[in-house]
Parts: structure tokens; C-alpha cells; sequence
């Protein structure tokens, strides 16, 4: 008798921790607008643990909404943001910051983990866009 119990309530906690596309979409919405909003993305030491405290919801749910909702990994997802912030910065005409710089400025811990996050999103090196952004300008 004691194990139904015990069976039970652990499948009634499991049932509990089962999260809904609807609640998953909120999560993502309510962890995408703080991001927007407070560009903490920029910070290279952005963990999962970090932004779950940061927003307010569990690091669990936090993951299982990026996840589900994206089809990322916590990672891939807040270098997506470093990248569209870096896409923006690249493609400035009045701007020449050299790819480090905007590498550092966006989030990123160096250039060459900037690189491969920049070519796997964008198949093509952050210098290779630039020339491209200003060859299409000159169009």
C-alpha cells in the first residue's frame, strides 16, 4: 500500500512539472522581451541559471520553453540575439569597428567562438557579410 503511494505522488509531481505550448509561449515571450529590454545577452558569463533568476522562472522551464519553442539549446539561442545585435552593427556604413570589438560588444568571449556561432547562423564569416553588405549599398 505504502509504494502506490509513493508511485502515486511521484507521478502526480511528474504530471505537475509537464508545461503546456501555451505556457512554454509565455515563458518565451516574457524571457525574449526581457532580453530585448535589458540586452543582458551582452554579458559573455549569460548562463541559464543566470537568466532563470534573472526572469523569474525555473531553469527547468526556462530550458524546456527554448527548447520546445525554438528548437535550440539555451546556447545557440542567446548567441542568436548577440548575432542579430552583431548583424546590425556590421552592416553600419558609418561604422568601421573591427570585428573583435563587435565580437566583445555583443557578448561573445572571443572572436573565434564569434566566428563559428556567426558562420553556423549565417553560413559565411562576419568579414565575408561586411564586404557583401557593402557591395549590395554601392547597388
Amino acid at each position: 500500500m505504502n509504494i502506490l503511494k509513493v508511485f502515486a505522488s511521484n507521478k502526480k509531481t511528474k504530471e505537475q512539472r509537464v508545461l503546456t505550448k501555451d505556457q512554454m509561449q509565455e515563458f518565451m515571450n516574457c524571457i525574449t522581451s526581457y532580453l530585448q529590454k535589458s540586452k543582458n545577452y551582452r554579458n559573455p558569463k549569460m548562463t541559464l541559471h543566470r537568466l532563470s533568476k534573472e526572469v523569474e522562472i525555473s531553469s527547468n522551464n526556462v530550458s524546456k520553453s527554448i527548447n520546445e519553442i525554438t528548437g535550440q539549446n539555451f546556447n545557440v539561442f542567446i548567441n542568436d540575439f548577440r548575432i542579430n545585435e552583431a548583424l546590425e552593427m556590421l552592416a553600419d556604413k558609418s561604422s568601421d569597428i573591427n570585428i573583435e570589438h563587435i565580437a566583445k560588444r555583443c557578448g561573445f568571449h572571443s572572436r573565434s567562438s564569434f566566428y563559428v556561432a556567426f558562420q553556423k547562423k549565417m553560413c559565411t564569416t562576419p568579414t565575408e557579410w561586411r564586404a557583401q553588405q557593402a557591395i549590395i549599398s554601392q547597388s
